[in-house]
């Protein structure tokens, strides 16, 4: 069911740091997809996911803005 809760873990692509995390089940799909939301996700983790993130979208040629 929605909102569901559970621990993932996991490892980002050309990253050696295994993320584990809570999370939560944020929608499904009638295929059997899902999405899950990271909940109380810890400082240093989130930065490495963040750090992660950018990186990728930088190398796709996003354009980031400042806020």
């Amino acid at each position: 069911p929605l909102d569901s809760r559970f621990v993932i873990i996991f490892k980002l692509p050309d990253c050696e740091t295994t993320i584990e995390a809570k999370a939560k089940l944020a929608w499904s799909d009638p295929t059997y997809r899902c999405g899950a939301e990271f909940v109380d996700l810890d400082p240093a983790t989130q930065r490495i996911v963040q750090d992660w993130l950018l990186q990728k979208m930088r190398e796709d040629g996003w354009t980031l803005r400042q806020e």
